[in-house]
């Protein structure tokens, strides 16, 4: 029985060292900007998850955020993250709430400059918004994608 030496080639993927322990295969350049138009903001918002960079990262026409109790670490996260884009990027951004709550109606009258400045509107909560059909009702919201704006 003859054994094969096995050789370890070091990987052109580049490498991101975290706590110099282990290492993470990094497919995508770090600080990678995505252009989407719907982005669900994971968590339910929760301010661990979910910080400034990662709205500077994740641009998106929509950001469709499912949370009862709204954070308002998150929305401020909205506003710093997208004070960031390049002038000729601030698109008309919608943050789509699930549920309405008293944390979101304060945000948006404490803060509602601010939010026009950046071009950011939020829309009521699909909670206030059904859809009926037969006897059933369920909520619902409605997102338009064109080009045109």
């Amino acid at each position: 029985n003859h054994l094969k030496k096995s050789t370890v080639r070091k990987s052109s993927i580049p490498t991101m060292s975290i706590n110099n322990t282990r290492k993470i295969k990094q497919t995508l350049p770090i600080g990678s900007i995505f252009y989407v138009d719907v982005a669900y903001i994971p968590y339910h918002g929760n301010e661990h998850y979910v910080d400034s960079e990662f709205f500077r990262r994740i641009r998106a026409r929509y950001y469709i955020l499912n949370a009862v109790e709204i954070n308002r670490l998150t929305l401020e996260s909205l506003i710093d993250g997208k004070q960031q884009w390049d002038k000729q990027e601030q698109i008309p951004v919608t943050l789509v709430p699930t549920y309405d709550g008293d944390q979101l109606r304060q945000f948006f009258v404490m803060n509602k400059t601010r939010l026009a400045e950046l071009n950011i509107n939020i829309i009521p909560a699909s909670t206030r918004c059904n859809v009926q059909y037969d006897d059933e009702g369920s909520p619902a919201q409605r997102l338009r994608f064109s080009d045109e704006q």
